[in-house]
């Protein structure tokens, strides 16, 4: 049975992974040690809201990806332009949904 902990722990894992951190380089801002983080990622203890809070900071995802909220009806792919989009500065975002937009206008003629 996967367990609210677990899932948390799987998608802390995964943002981490994509970051490129090791265990260390999370725990650390977080202010606690590896092995005490290391058990927040196998699921065995549940992370701290304060903890929580200071993930998008460290792992630049929302509060939400790690709880598993809005993105259960998205693909791999979506996630992928989704987390490749919230790194953009405002200035190339704007270039981005321009892009698309005329993108999507003539895919839809």
């Amino acid at each position: 049975m996967d367990t609210l902990a677990r899932r948390i722990g799987k998608a802390i894992k995964a943002a981490r992974l994509s970051a490129g951190l090791t265990q260390e380089e999370v725990a650390v801002p977080l202010g606690i040690g590896r092995a005490a983080y290391s058990n927040i990622e196998n699921g065995h203890s549940n992370i701290t809201i304060d903890h929580l809070l200071k993930l998008p900071y460290i792992l630049h995802k929302p509060v939400t990806y790690y709880l598993g909220i809005g993105t259960e009806n998205l693909t791999d792919e979506e996630m992928e332009w989704l987390e490749l989009y919230r790194i953009l500065p405002s200035e190339v975002k704007a270039v981005v949904v321009t892009f698309a937009k005329v993108a999507a206008q003539q895919a839809r003629e």
